[in-house]
């Protein structure tokens, strides 16, 4: 059996950013977030030994998932690379730990962990 899973959420996070040392070119930061479950699919992929063909079950209904929120805390680190008086570019490492398991339909249950490498470009200010 294969299950992929697809979930959309709006998220709303509290991340106080800490900017240490004289320079303040490295930041920091943690804090936690709240996540509701807006979209999704799940797709179960059965293969029959016997007449040698797949199945497949989609399940697009978020009324039927059970668990439709994820709250969690998120940790990240990162580092500023100037390029003009009034640009930069910065390197970002965050995890985010999931404290709700996402479940799919046939009660299979996932932890929700997430690490994130971002490229992130700033103008103007």
């Amino acid at each position: 059996m294969y299950i992929d899973t697809d979930f959309e959420y709006l998220t709303f996070s509290i991340l106080p950013t800490f900017k240490p040392g004289n320079k303040k070119r490295l930041f920091f930061g943690i804090g936690g977030y709240y996540s509701l479950l807006r979209g999704g699919s799940i797709s179960v992929s059965m293969e029959d030994h016997i007449t040698n063909s797949t199945i497949t079950h989609r399940h697009v209904d978020i009324r039927n998932f059970v668990v439709k929120y994820d709250a969690g805390a998120t940790a990240f680190a990162g580092y500023p690379f100037l390029f003009t008086r009034k640009g930069y570019a910065s390197l970002q490492l965050s995890y985010s730990k999931g404290l709700v398991d996402v479940n799919d339909v046939w009660n299979h249950y996932q932890r929700n962990n997430t690490l994130l490498l971002i490229v992130a470009f700033n103008f103007g200010s």
